[in-house]
């Protein structure tokens, strides 16, 4: 290889055209790969990129399940509605508090975390499903009476 060629001042200084440049770029790698490599092996695909080539497309086995909930807000209450096969119903265990309502038993395997506008009263929540849709009516937690605060003196 000769040590004194120099791609940078041969290549970026004398040319200032950009395509020039780039295509000086493409000459360079293919001088620098001739030197090392017989002609030969250039142009035969190596045995990875015979494979890649003739690889199958990756195809998941389980489908993908997404619930889309809507949740809306009313004076008193907060309802979410879950459009949900039949079926699945039978698997699924749901839980609340104040803040969140979770789902368990769906067919991903994972619980679905879904966080509320409004604190609620879960004690008091109910469900219904009714033509392929699950709603939840959770009582909203209504306290509007104020209370006194005492500060102590320390």
């Amino acid at each position: 290889m000769d040590n004194n060629f120099d791609p940078v001042r041969e290549y970026f200084t004398k040319n200032g055209n950009k395509d020039e440049v780039f295509s000086g770029i493409g000459d360079y790698v293919r001088k620098v790969l001739a030197q090392h490599f017989p002609e030969s092996d250039l142009t035969q695909p190596s045995s990875s990129e015979q494979h890649v080539r003739t690889a199958q497309p990756y195809q998941q086995t389980k489908p993908i399940f997404t619930l889309q909930e809507q949740i809306i807000e009313l004076h008193g209450f907060v309802i979410v509605q879950i459009p949900l096969a039949e079926d699945l119903l039978n698997h699924l265990i749901m839980e609340a508090n104040t803040t969140h309502l979770v789902l368990y038993g769906l067919p991903s395997g994972e619980q679905k975390k879904i966080k509320l506008p409004s604190c609620v009263r879960s004690d008091s929540a109910k469900a219904i499903y009714k033509e392929q849709l699950l709603e939840i009516r959770l009582p909203k937690i209504q306290d509007d009476h104020y209370h006194q605060i005492a500060v102590k003196r320390g």
